[in-house]
């Protein structure tokens, strides 16, 4: 899990294996911006993920994951997770979408355990920070080398040395270029956030079962 801080005046990255580790390293941070869906629906799909998949639009709008149903945390497996929610909703779960599972599990458990950390922990989505940042949907998937660059010259009129420098930082650490840009796109919005800039999406947003809100920010 790749993490861009802003320490010093500067962006600072680190690559942390979970979640717990990154808040444990971070306690003081008064705000913690996260790729990670937080607040499960019990059935169909949360709000905020059709609003944003809506603001969006295509192409970008299918970077938008559908949040798990909370259920789906007990499964196991994939095939185990698509009888869950084959029983529940009457549709399977996606590969794509069981390969986050691990780790919407293990954020919701430190949030439902801790519940004074969803004052600092907000659920961002990359794309949609980079809409906002770019004053529109980025044009091409962050994969392709020209999705790259438009991403890297919205970093660099920010932060001119960041991205050389968090590379430094990082050397012999295993990450995707990608990832480290989204996570200064949660930087963005985490910075947003903190100066009390940013929304929500939605608007009014609601709270799952345990408590937790469904909102993306940005």
């Amino acid at each position: 899990m790749a993490l861009v801080e802003y320490k010093e005046g500067q962006p600072k990255a680190q690559v942390f294996s979970s979640f717990t580790d990154l808040v444990n390293a971070l306690p003081k941070a008064p705000v913690i911006a996260v790729d990670i869906p937080i607040g499960l629906p019990e059935v169909g799909a949360r709000a905020c993920d059709e609003h944003a998949r809506h603001e969006l639009a295509r192409p970008r709008g299918s970077s938008v994951f559908p949040a798990p149903l909370r259920a789906v945390l007990a499964a196991q497996s994939w095939q185990e997770a698509c009888t869950i929610r084959l029983r529940i909703d009457g549709k399977k779960m996606s590969k794509q979408a069981w390969g986050i599972v691990p780790k919407v599990r293990e954020v919701d458990a430190l949030l439902r355990e801790d519940t004074k950390l969803t004052a600092r922990v907000f659920e961002v989505h990359p794309e949609i920070s980079f809409a906002a940042w770019a004053g529109e949907p980025m044009r091409y998937s962050k994969k392709k080398l020209a999705g790259k660059l438009d991403r890297r010259k919205l970093i660099m009129a920010e932060w001119p040395e960041a991205i050389t420098s968090c590379r430094a930082m990082l050397a012999g650490e295993r990450y995707a270029l990608d990832d480290l840009y989204d996570a200064f796109a949660a930087l963005w919005t985490a910075r947003r956030i903190s100066a009390m800039k940013s929304r929500t999406i939605p608007s009014m947003s609601v709270c799952d079962a345990n408590g937790l809100p469904m909102r993306i920010a940005v």
